[in-house]
């Protein structure tokens, strides 16, 4: 992943450089905190999902305001769901938008509920095909003739952002139903679903 190249009106380069370790310090420590957090209770929905907000609430803060404290203020508050922010009036997005910590979990979530191996064989590449797509996409919503604010390529995002947090959400309560039926039949005395890898009793979807 390339670093972000960011543009702040009327400072200069090496300033800019320095106004990026604070903001990267933060996306660090919330990305390990997060994942420390999801690994410790076993929880990847509500993570991610939680992480969507921060994502989306930076972006509209991007949009709503010219101001450059704001916009700056936004990155601190975008890296809290994701890395390599996107600023109002201080960023170029001249970079493929950085997914953590919820492309860390999204990815986790995915590879913890496949099995057998054959069939995470075929998962993990497909999911990671679809999150390439992003390189194509913040490509045409963010032309370099919209800078330096960016507003339809930031509010796109944030409406990305929040739909991506509903089909998460979706997932999570699919599994959540599955579980539950598993649990039921085992309840119920069954040994065998018939079925095998992830959708046999003998595994549970991580949530």
């Amino acid at each position: 992943m390339r670093s972000p190249k960011l543009i702040i009106l009327r400072f200069a380069s090496l300033k800019v450089n320095y106004m990026t370790i604070p903001v990267y310090a933060l996306g660090t420590i919330t990305l390990v905190t997060v994942v420390w957090l999801s690994d410790k209770y076993k929880r990847r929905g509500v993570f991610i999902i939680g992480c969507c907000i921060p994502v989306a609430v930076g972006y509209l803060v991007c949009v709503g305001t010219s101001n450059r404290g704001a916009g700056y203020a936004g990155m601190f508050i975008l890296v809290l769901g994701k890395l390599n922010p996107v600023s109002s009036d201080i960023a170029y997005p001249n970079i493929i938008l950085g997914l953590y910590p919820i492309s860390t979990l999204a990815v986790t979530w995915i590879a913890t509920n496949l099995s057998p191996d054959s069939k995470r064989a075929i998962g993990m590449p497909l999911a990671y095909s679809i999150a390439n797509i992003s390189a194509v996409v913040s490509s045409q919503l963010y032309p370099s003739q919209q800078g330096p604010r960016y507003i339809q390529g930031n509010a796109v995002s944030a409406g990305l952002t929040v739909v991506a947090a509903f089909l998460y959400g979706s997932c999570w309560l699919l599994l959540y139903r599955r579980n539950a039926k598993k649990a039921k039949m085992i309840t119920d005395g069954a040994t065998t679903n018939g079925l095998e890898g992830d959708q046999s009793l003998d595994s549970m979807y991580i949530l």
